[in-house]
């Protein structure tokens, strides 16, 4: 039988990590120009996630991986978009990345 994996909303990640780094709901709000309102409502996933732009910055503040943030929030990165518009078989070898990993992550190879 597979392994059964959990993966948390870009809200609960974001509350996760706000938390964990001890960081108000209002200084985050502040620090990236948005409203706690506003963040209250992305944090419970009541309202999608920021803009691209406040995404990365959050990635930054704290310590996540590049474009481990964005792709909880729904988005594919720019430079990534611009990688598979120019090399249009990149789309291929994604796919089968990802057929890859999922099967690894379900005991195959």
């Amino acid at each position: 039988m597979g392994k059964v994996m959990v993966v948390k909303t870009f809200g609960q990640t974001l509350r996760d990590a706000r938390t964990e780094n001890d960081v108000s709901l209002r200084e985050l709000a502040e620090r990236i120009n948005i409203s706690p309102t506003y963040l209250s409502l992305i944090e419970r996933g009541i309202s999608v996630p920021p803009s691209e732009d406040v995404v990365v910055e959050l990635e930054s503040y704290f310590g996540f991986e590049p474009g481990e943030l964005m792709s909880l929030s729904g988005r594919i990165p720019q430079d990534v978009l611009d990688a598979l518009r120019r090399y249009p078989h990149l789309c291929e070898l994604v796919r089968w990345f990802a057929a890859d990993i999922e099967e690894c992550e379900n005991g195959g190879l």
